[in-house]
């Protein structure tokens, strides 16, 4: 059977396809029986609008695309609702594109989204090749970037999180502590890592403590890859006492692990995570960590996307927006009962 139309829907009813697209949209100036009697066609004829189609009057979907790095990481989920919550308010809906860090996968979604005519994206801490960006600049569409950058396009709106800051207040303070041989789990190599590990290299060298490749970890992901580093470094006896983990997610494992091998937190080793995830307060041992306010990166980059998308002839000038970090002290983190 022929997929039912909006043309279909107009034929039969006898109006003309720009009162039937008022009623889909639930737009105003539409009498009730006349919205009741095209409401009656479409349930009679099992009408599915395409919520992809554009809008007849505002050649718009009202649809943004945002592509993520891992939606099991908490922070991603939270960030999420920043940009839902704020679209569901100015009636946009949100096509929410997972990529478990993966760069081919986010640019087959990038390129779904292009060929769906989307009206925006959010691109949240992944790295694509500049041809990718540049194909959705040469599309006009509207782009937002958070926590990533390129140099190639350098007008381009970025909403940032101080990630140099961030690593030298987490490192600043396990120092303070007497912790000098500190374990780092680094993150996913898509991420733009670098900053974070400069941060934490640069406040080394500030202290004069010799810095060790022996504890950096290979990039990890999950939980899982957290538990399973930190295990298999205790098992080889390299002796730190303490640990700055890339995120709470990864944190959460390695704190698993530490337990599993008999150790405790903080009696033997300090552990440190970014974001603070709820759960993080909650955890075996509450954990220290640097704040970094997923839900606001997520709305202020939902509502500098609509600025962009209703406002086309407006010339509106790139931002990048730096939101600074917290260290948020718990009970993962105590002086070193081990000093050289």
């Amino acid at each position: 059977m022929p997929k039912i139309t909006i043309k279909d829907i107009a034929v039969e009813s006898g109006f003309s396809l720009k009162t039937v697209s008022r009623v889909l949209n639930d737009e105003k100036y539409v009498k009730n029986s006349t919205k009741e009697k095209i409401l009656k066609i479409i349930d009679d004829l099992n009408f599915e609008p395409d919520y992809f189609a554009k809008n007849l009057k505002s050649k718009k979907t009202r649809t943004i695309g945002l592509i993520l790095g891992d939606i099991e990481n908490p922070y991603y989920s939270s960030l999420s609702k920043g940009v839902i919550d704020y679209l569901e308010m100015r009636d946009y809906t949100t096509m929410l594109c997972n990529t478990n860090y993966n760069s081919e996968i986010c640019n087959r979604y990038i390129n779904a989204l292009i060929s769906k005519e989307i009206d925006g994206i959010i691109l949240s801490s992944l790295k694509v090749p500049d041809k990718t960006i540049d194909k959705i600049i040469s599309k006009n569409i509207p782009l937002v970037l958070i926590e990533v950058e390129y140099e190639s396009f350098p007008d381009l709106d970025c909403i940032n999180f101080d990630s140099y800051g961030a690593e030298v207040l987490a490192a600043e303070y396990l120092i303070s502590l007497g912790h000098e041989r500190i374990f780092y789990l680094v993150g996913p190599k898509i991420l733009d890592v670098d900053v974070r590990v400069k941060g934490f290299r640069d406040t080394l060298k500030k202290h004069r403590i010799i810095f060790d490749n022996s504890y950096f970890s290979e990039p990890l992901i999950s939980f899982e890859d957290g538990y399973a580093c930190v295990k298999k470094m205790i098992e080889s006896k390299s002796g730190f006492t303490a640990i700055i983990a890339v995120n709470d997610f990864i944190a959460l494992g390695a704190m698993k692990a530490v337990y599993d091998m008999g150790l405790e937190i903080p009696r033997d080793i300090s552990l440190i995570g970014f974001d603070d995830i709820k759960y993080s307060s909650i955890s075996r041992v509450p954990l220290t960590t640097v704040s970094e306010p997923d839900y606001e990166l997520g709305r202020l980059s939902a509502e500098r996307l609509i600025r962009k998308i209703e406002n086309p002839k407006e010339r509106i000038l790139p931002r990048k927006i730096t939101i600074k970090p917290a260290l948020i002290i718990r009970d993962s983190c105590k002086p070193n009962r081990f000093p050289n």
